[in-house]
């Protein structure tokens, strides 16, 4: 089976179909308007919710392995990189929270799940 580029799944298991280049940050990527380009990536995610950030790691993802421009390739990897590591833990955070209050439990130098005593409420 060939994937195809503009063939997304959603969170439902949906497929739909859209073009990639038409993503928000893959037009800030590639935009030469430095008032759009210089944008906060914090501020472009703070309020977004799980499908379009998982829409924008997969438009990320296509404009990664797709270009031939270094800087678009980079900065794709730096916004990939940031959305998984700030970005999508916020989004888990929340629904945790819809459910009830979460527990971390802290071991002597890591974060783990029950494997200790001190239990630190969040």
């Amino acid at each position: 089976m060939v994937a195809d580029a503009n063939q997304t799944h959603t969170p439902t298991g949906d497929r739909e179909k859209t073009d990639w280049r038409c993503n928000r940050l893959v037009t800030i990527i590639e935009t030469s308007d430095n008032q759009l380009r210089n944008q906060s990536l914090d501020e472009l995610c703070k309020d977004s919710d799980i499908e379009e950030l998982l829409r924008d790691i997969t438009a990320l993802g296509q404009l990664w392995r797709n270009t031939d421009n270094l800087y678009a390739q980079v900065r794709a990897l730096f916004f990939l990189s940031a959305i998984h590591r700030y970005h999508l833990p916020k989004q888990f955070d929340r629904s945790h929270q819809r459910r009830g209050k979460s527990r971390l439990i802290v071991t002597d130098n890591c974060w783990a799940g029950g494997l200790s005593s001190q239990s630190i409420p969040y």
